[in-house]
């Protein structure tokens, strides 16, 4: 299935990339030149000195609920996909199974994603840049900058961050 979709992920990689204003920049499938031009031109603000953020949501792609992935699935939709290849991916993703020999054991994991997949660093991509963007109250024309791969975001800000209850609230969307 992996395979299949493939192709249909970078597509929608590209596509979302084109939403994103020039401020927000997603690392996936960038060279270290591009990242260097990126930081280059705007990560440095003229003499201010902004607030900077980070989260680092390190292993959550293994906790994550059925929320998380339901707006990583809108998002898709939003961008174009649909059809028997979306609906079939869903479903490898909803029931994976892992199997034991050596235990006699199998378990059914909902949820879950696979290092290595196409989908992993963008899914992980569009859930921490909606975990964080919908708790860090940000009015759009202070976002200076924000840098994002996978499951780790760092950004810049004009004036203060109200972090008060960060952690349980993005921790409830995993």
């Amino acid at each position: 299935m992996n395979a299949r979709v493939s192709p249909q992920f970078e597509i929608l990689t590209r596509r979302l990339l084109d939403l994103l204003g020039p401020e927000v920049q997603m690392l996936i499938g960038k060279s270290i030149p591009e990242l260097e031009k990126f930081i280059n031109d705007n990560v440095y603000f003229g003499g201010e000195f902004p607030t900077w953020g980070d989260a680092d949501g390190s292993k959550f792609d293994k906790l994550q609920q059925e929320f998380a992935l339901l707006c990583e699935l809108y998002l898709y939709k939003l961008l174009g996909w649909r059809g028997f290849d979306f609906d079939k991916w869903f479903e490898a993703v909803d029931h994976k199974s892992m199997l034991s020999y050596r235990a006699k054991l199998r378990l059914q994991l909902a949820f879950q994603r696979s290092s290595g997949n196409r989908n992993t660093a963008l899914g992980n991509s569009i859930v921490m840049l909606l975990a964080v963007f919908s708790k860090v109250n940000i009015e759009y024309d202070q976002l200076l900058c924000a840098i994002n791969l996978g499951d780790d975001i760092t950004f810049a800000i004009h004036g203060p961050i109200n972090l008060d209850g960060f952690d349980d609230a993005v921790g409830g969307i995993f």
